[in-house]
């Protein structure tokens, strides 16, 4: 279902998607469309079984990495 909204270039499609399901962007804003595009995935692979997003354990990694950053 996410690769389909890539898939189409249907990038706003996406952001109302994960907003159907309660994604807000983040005040600060976004480095880019990729920034953003992670940012929507990490979301979504915590709300739902999207089988595209596997493993779900990358977007765990990717929180993790940033927090130990932030500790820094």
């Amino acid at each position: 279902m996410v690769l389909r909204f890539l898939i189409a270039g249907d990038f706003e499609g996406l952001i109302h998607f994960a907003e159907d399901l309660g994604y807000q962007e983040k005040e600060a804003g976004y480095v880019s469309k990729c920034d953003l595009c992670l940012d929507i995935r990490k979301y979504l692979a915590g709300k739902g079984d999207f089988k595209e997003l596997s493993p779900k354990e990358f977007y765990d990694y990717l929180e993790s990495d940033r927090s130990i950053a932030n500790e820094s």
